[in-house]
C-alpha cells in the first residue's frame, strides 16, 4: 500500500494523518501510454490542498524547465508553479500530470528545500 505522509511530521499537529493513495476509494482508469493506474478525483483534491497549504511559497516558484502535459499541451520554462496547479484545478482529466509535473519542479527548486508539504488546517 502506497502512503502519503507530511514532509515534517514533527512540526504538524496532525501527525495521524496519512492518506491510502492505493486502496480504491476513488475512481481510477488505466492508463496504456504510461501503464499506470490514475486517479483524477484524488490528484485534484491533492492539487487543491497542495495550493491552499503551500499558496504563499509557492506564488515565488516558476518550473526551471518546459513542462509537457497531456493532448500537446505545454507550459513554458518560468511558469508559475500556481499557474500550473490551476491547470489541473481547471480540469480533473490532466490533473494526475499534472500533480506529477509539479512534484517534479519542486523536486528541482532550491529556494524551500525543507518546506511542509502537506499538514491541512484543521481537524
Amino acid at each position: 500500500m502506497v502512503r502519503l505522509i507530511d514532509h515534517a511530521q514533527t512540526k504538524c499537529p496532525h501527525r495521524s494523518q496519512a492518506i491510502n493513495l492505493v486502496n480504491s476509494s476513488t475512481p481510477y482508469s488505466y492508463n496504456l501510454r504510461t501503464q499506470t493506474y490514475l486517479q483524477p478525483v484524488f490528484a485534484q483534491q491533492t492539487l487543491e490542498r497542495f495550493r491552499s497549504v503551500n499558496e504563499h511559497h509557492l506564488g515565488s516558484l516558476v518550473a526551471e524547465d518546459k513542462i509537457d502535459l497531456e493532448d500537446g499541451l505545454s507550459l513554458p520554462q518560468g511558469t508559475p508553479l500556481l499557474k500550473l496547479i490551476d491547470v489541473g484545478l481547471k480540469d480533473r482529466t490532466s490533473a494526475p500530470t499534472v500533480l506529477a509535473a509539479l512534484l517534479e519542479a519542486l523536486g528541482k527548486q532550491t529556494r524551500f528545500v525543507q518546506s511542509r508539504l502537506f499538514c491541512n488546517r484543521g481537524p
